[in-house]
């Protein structure tokens, strides 16, 4: 178990009270007194913790307390209050500068929260938001995870004579959630109107979101940093599988709360034509028919006055702004050598979000191998998981010839979406199958498949 409070780390728990009702609250609370002193005593208590004791104290009237105590409490989604003993504390290290991406999907209502779907974890979160909140704390262990953020620590008149739960309540006020602090020198409170709950043991991740101001979390949490970008071939006034792109792009819009009515006009706009996608013949005999989108009116005389050349292949680059329009430009493409490939030293933790709301950018671009790619020597890399199992490459998707049979990497252990790749798997010419990097490299073939240049084939510089 860890936790992350106002700026410092909590270390060596030696003991948990926690109250998940109501019947568990009163023997919480006596816990707390007697432990308050003993050490550093951190957690968190719900504002239905006192909100159920109120009525609990009216249930009792006119019945007799051994009545009581066989009554079956209601269970809480999230527990109502939960205190750890830590033996230490110590400075919290500062966070590492990571950009700002969260990535849910709002799902509705649930018992006066809103529900996330996301990646990320809580930890994430806090690193990420914690320094616009004067108070914050990342809670964590075998149950659950916390992200809390307050915007102003309690001001405290009483010491530490002043009982534990009129403590509570003075400092929680009309928050949703208050963060606490006990120890021998005094008591640090601290409420706020908005946390973050991530249940560690469910399959089915997510987010339980409480804030008077829905509208501000979502904007908050899901507003991403900068602009969602993609990019695909243009070649003779149309773009490689653009509607597609274009439609991945406005469902990210919808789920980062973006307005995506622009991104949808755009995708009703395009009418698409069959044509072979590029290098597919070294695969498939006759090249492969693929839908190559015709670039609206609008776009193509933008493009024509910023002095594209419509006939000559060429880098469609496609941004989707927090505003919700849609810019595109064009730079040239390197198309006349063989494509060389590394492998990153550095392993994958697990897929980040922000690699799928900027497909132009690559993976892993801080490990080693990549000032090799960006100097010109290699053109790409190959990228592992810490079980050395291979995710994909650094710029688009990777396939494998194994026997008489291509296959990719599967839908759950790439670190990046492909349009390119899921137009494949839905011809049903490619197979999903995980593979270590030893098979991978023992491969007699291996093929990149990307937007900008269709089908290539990988040769590997180790």
């Amino acid at each position: 178990m860890s936790l992350i409070f106002n700026g410092f780390v909590y270390d060596k728990p030696m003991y948990s009270i926690v109250a998940y009702n109501r019947a568990q609250l009163p023997p919480a609370f006596e816990q707390m007194e007697k432990l308050r002193r003993s050490a550093h005593l951190v957690g968190y208590v719900r504002k239905e913790a006192f909100q159920a004791l109120e009525k609990a104290s009216e249930e009792m009237d006119g019945q007799d307390s051994q009545e009581q105590s066989q009554e079956q409490p209601q269970e809480q989604p999230i527990a109502l209050l939960k205190f750890t003993l830590y033996r230490l504390q110590k400075k919290a290290p500062e966070p590492e500068a990571r950009p700002w991406v969260f990535c849910p999907s709002l799902t509705g209502m649930e018992e006066g929260y809103t529900r996330l779907a996301s990646n990320c974890p809580g930890a994430f979160v806090h690193q990420t938001l914690a320094g616009e909140f004067a108070c914050s704390a990342h809670f964590a262990d075998a149950f659950e995870n916390l992200v809390f953020l307050g915007r102003e620590e309690a001001a405290l008149d009483a010491d530490n004579a002043t009982p534990v739960k009129e403590l509570l309540a003075t400092a929680l006020g009309d928050a949703s959630v208050l963060m606490g602090h006990f120890s021998p020198k005094g008591a640090s409170l601290c409420p706020s109107t908005l946390a973050l709950h991530r249940k560690a043991r469910s399959r089915d991740l997510y987010l339980l979101v409480r804030d008077r101001d829905r509208a501000e979390i979502t904007r908050d949490l899901c507003l991403p940093k900068d602009p969602l970008r993609a990019a695909t071939r243009l070649e003779g006034g149309r773009a490689l599988l653009l509607a597609e792109h274009l439609t991945r792009l406005a469902r990210l819009a919808r789920e980062h709360a973006i307005p995506s009515e622009n991104a949808d006009a755009l995708v009703r706009a395009v009418s698409s034509v069959e044509l072979p996608m590029p290098g597919s013949e070294a695969l498939w005999s006759g090249g492969l028919p693929c839908p190559w989108g015709m670039l609206p009116a609008k776009v193509e005389e933008e493009l024509k006055n910023a002095g594209t050349d419509m006939e000559r292949a060429s880098a469609l680059e496609m941004e989707l702004l927090r505003d919700g329009e849609v810019r595109f430009a064009t730079h040239s493409l390197d198309e006349d050598r063989s494509r060389k490939c590394g492998v990153c030293r550095s392993c994958l933790d697990e897929r980040s979000d922000a690699w799928q709301l900027d497909t132009t950018r690559p993976l892993q671009d801080t490990d080693e191998i990549y000032a090799r790619v960006f100097a010109g020597e290699l053109d790409d890399a190959l990228v592992v998981n810490r079980c050395a199992v291979v995710a994909g490459t650094g710029y688009g998707a990777l396939l494998s010839r194994q026997g008489a049979g291509l296959f990719c990497v599967p839908r759950g252990e790439r670190a990046r979406d492909s349009v390119c790749l899921d137009f494949l798997l839905g011809r049903r010419l490619v197979e999903e199958r995980l593979c270590g990097l030893a098979r991978i490299l023992s491969c007699s073939e291996l093929f990149r498949a990307t937007s900008l240049h269709g089908i290539e084939k990988l040769e590997m510089a180790l």
